[in-house]
């Protein structure tokens, strides 16, 4: 925990740099062979599923973010009953990169896994949390808002950092 004027805030942590990935064409290949059905029915969930993976990863740091990253991990705890990813059947390899390593990017970390992207996704929420518990107390420019913050802030960020504890 940092402190300035006084006030407590948590240093934020980076969230996880995400590989490209298009879950669609993956999922919409393995509907052909092991259901025997046209991908082209599926088309408009597919590209939904892409797309929320897309603002999941791409999400600004607002409560609205968090809604969207819940939703896309709700999403990929189903996911595994109909799609199974692993190195034996959908050979997706999922890749994110390490948010504690500092200077160049390293390589990213892949596996068959929706585990693995659901736990990442996870991270970055957590991350989030406390973004927003931190918002409450420290303005723009690292500076405590008005000097002092108020009880409704300090109410505010514990809930949000107690959250961020939570999904941790």
């Amino acid at each position: 925990i940092h402190t300035m004027d006084g006030i407590g805030y948590v240093q934020q942590l980076k969230p996880k740099l995400p590989c490209a990935l298009q879950l669609s064409a993956h999922f919409a290949a393995y509907i052909s062979s092991a259901y025997n059905q046209d991908p082209k029915e599926y088309l408009n969930e597919l590209r939904q599923l892409d797309s929320m993976r897309d603002t999941a990863i791409c999400a600004p740091t607002n409560v609205q973010s968090a809604t969207a990253l819940i939703s896309y991990i709700r999403e990929l705890q189903q996911l595994p009953t109909r799609f199974p990813v692993d190195a034996d059947n959908i050979k997706l390899a999922i890749g994110w990169y390490n948010s504690w390593v500092s200077g160049e990017r390293p390589k990213p970390l892949a596996m068959f896994s929706l585990q693995y992207e659901q736990a990442a996704v996870m991270f970055n929420l957590a991350c989030l949390y406390g973004r927003l518990g931190n918002q409450q107390l420290v303005g723009e420019n690292n500076t405590v808002k008005g000097g002092k913050a108020s009880g409704d802030n300090l109410k505010a960020a514990c809930n949000y950092y107690l959250q961020a504890a939570g999904v941790f």
